[in-house]
């Protein structure tokens, strides 16, 4: 059993609620995000990616891509990897990220 279970119940809140907030994918350098966008990624940037860097990017980050996915990108989120799409802004049920850091599907370990 991994040591940082106990805070899984506030990761599996962090990314719910974060990635029920759609955060833009495709601004332009010369774009300027509304202020609902401005929240989510903030959210995002103080919440989220924390956790991925302290948890997931070691085997899921630039330098390495255990199954093809990458964890530290919002994109690389979005794409997932060998075992399909990681996260569905939104549609926390339908994503294999939620899945995989409730250790609800050990393949996804």
């Amino acid at each position: 059993m991994p040591a940082f279970r106990p805070a899984l119940p506030v990761v599996l809140t962090l990314l719910t609620c974060g990635f029920a907030v759609k955060l833009p994918t495709n601004l332009r350098a010369d774009d300027a995000p509304s202020a609902a966008d401005a929240g989510g990624i903030r959210f995002f940037e103080n919440k989220i990616r924390p956790l991925l860097v302290a948890r997931c990017t070691s085997c899921h980050g630039a330098k390495k891509q255990e199954s093809g996915f990458r964890a530290d990108t919002f994109a690389g989120l979005v794409q997932g990897g060998d075992s399909g799409v990681a996260l569905v802004p939104g549609k926390p049920d339908e994503s294999l990220l939620i899945a995989a850091v409730g250790y609800q599907d050990e393949s996804l370990q």
